[in-house]
């Protein structure tokens, strides 16, 4: 079974049937809410770095059941829309990405700097983290 899974057999493993789901009357005081409250887009420069460039639209719309591709063509969906979410981007390089990806014309020594994002290294992680902390 694990080798099957592994192969990318999908047809090794149990799908169960769907089923039309059943709701019961709403309780205000004793409702369950599934969400989740750490999402990053591609403004945050840690999730840039591994590899995510959907946009905020993109993690909101993810998160109301949309089908999502990765950088690598791998297609996400959710099983069920979420509740609520929360994105919760690093507020210490905001608009980082879109000085170093618009095109324009930059100075050498950002220029370089920029170039991290599509090489990084820990270094490079580290080195922008320290940002965060001065």
């Amino acid at each position: 079974m694990r080798c099957q899974t592994w192969l990318g057999n999908e047809a090794a493993v149990l799908k169960p049937a769907r089923e039309i789901a059943v709701i019961p009357p709403s309780q205000t005081d004793k409702n369950l809410y599934f969400g989740d409250l750490h999402v990053h887009s591609d403004l945050s420069f840690d999730s840039y770095l591994f590899g995510n460039r959907n946009t905020l639209d993109q993690a909101y719309a993810f998160a109301r059941g949309q089908a999502l591709t990765t950088l690598a063509g791998a297609v996400m969906q959710l099983s069920r829309p979420l509740d609520f979410v929360g994105v919760t981007d690093h507020a210490e390089t905001f608009g980082l990405m879109d000085v170093c990806f618009n095109g324009t014309q930059l100075p050498d020594s950002l220029s370089a700097f920029c170039a991290g994002f599509e090489h990084p290294s820990l270094e490079f992680f580290m080195r922008l983290r320290s940002f965060g902390s001065a």
